[in-house]
């Protein structure tokens, strides 16, 4: 479960013939940092293999197909607050979450998403919408079985040794772990730490930053009976330093070109109504979000 942790910066004034994209680039650098977070998000849930349930996304400008006032849809100038809790599709497109167009046609049932969120990246990711949380009254199992996943901060001068140190009775940490003996006891999960914070959801699970992916899917295999794992989108990113295999990074790179694929128009109401040749210059297609490299 992806949280945007950063805070929401004020929407920019509008200027006018003085700047008519004032608003329009805020929107666009605004997304380009939220589709980079949320691909961090992705390539952590395709390690883990975990569904991904989205954060709220915000827009700056409104989508629509025609000129636009104020960033807003024309006349709502007044009426719609700038930024606002956007679609899903003002941000990326669904249905290619759903994977490629023969992937998705293969299966039984319209609209059915990929099983697996570590297979083919032709397959897409699966994901939930936010408003997937108003359900879990209903699934009690799923709601009561959660915590916190944060990459750790360890101040410079203090050791490394003691970064991993649990905060828990060993009683009561083995009780919280699953797997194997082998597993609990590995290197890997060594790294956790593994405490109750006050307003956290569930226990808090720390690991160091900066970790490789067979790392990652390895020390947080004793948590996969745990059903919800909140994460910030930053520390999504600050987890994960490089893929240990070229295949497993080549994937998630191919996944996340298919998935983020997107474009979006800004036409002022101000500018002429000349339709000639828009798609040249009004079109602005989003960067697509970086991936961690191969570890050297």
């Amino acid at each position: 479960m992806l949280e945007d942790e950063q805070p929401l910066a004020p929407g920019r004034p509008w200027l006018g013939y003085a700047d008519l994209h004032n608003r329009g680039r805020q929107h666009v650098e605004h997304l380009e940092h939220t589709r980079q977070r949320l691909a961090h998000g992705v390539a952590l849930a395709r390690i883990l293999n975990r569904t991904l349930v989205l954060p709220h996304m915000w827009c700056y400008c409104d989508k629509y197909w025609h000129r636009l006032d104020q960033c807003a849809t024309p006349n709502a100038a007044t009426a719609q607050p700038l930024p606002f809790v956007c679609p899903m599709d003002h941000v990326v497109d669904p249905a290619l979450w759903h994977g490629t167009t023969s992937f998705r046609t293969a299966r039984p049932m319209r609209g059915m998403q990929a099983a697996r969120a570590d297979g083919p990246w032709q397959d897409g990711v699966p994901f939930r919408g936010r408003n997937w949380l108003q359900q879990l009254g209903s699934y009690p199992h799923i709601r009561m079985s959660s915590a916190t996943l944060a990459a750790s901060r360890v101040p410079d001068d203090v050791p490394r040794s003691n970064s991993s140190k649990s905060l828990m009775t060993p009683q009561l940490l083995s009780q919280t772990r699953s797997g194997s003996d082998a597993l609990r006891k590995s290197a890997e999960a060594r790294l956790l730490t593994h405490e109750f914070v006050p307003g956290t959801e569930g226990p808090r699970i720390s690991l160091e930053p900066r970790q490789t992916d067979a790392t990652l899917r390895k020390a947080l295999g004793v948590y996969d009976h745990v059903r919800l794992l909140h994460v910030a989108m930053g520390d999504a990113g600050a987890l994960l330093r490089c893929f240990e295999e070229p295949s497993h990074q080549k994937a998630t790179k191919d996944l996340v070109a298919l998935i983020f694929q997107h474009r979006w128009c800004y036409r002022p109401k101000e500018m002429a109504a000349n339709w000639t040749d828009m798609y040249q210059w009004c079109v602005w297609g989003f960067a697509e979000p970086a991936v961690a490299p191969v570890c050297t």
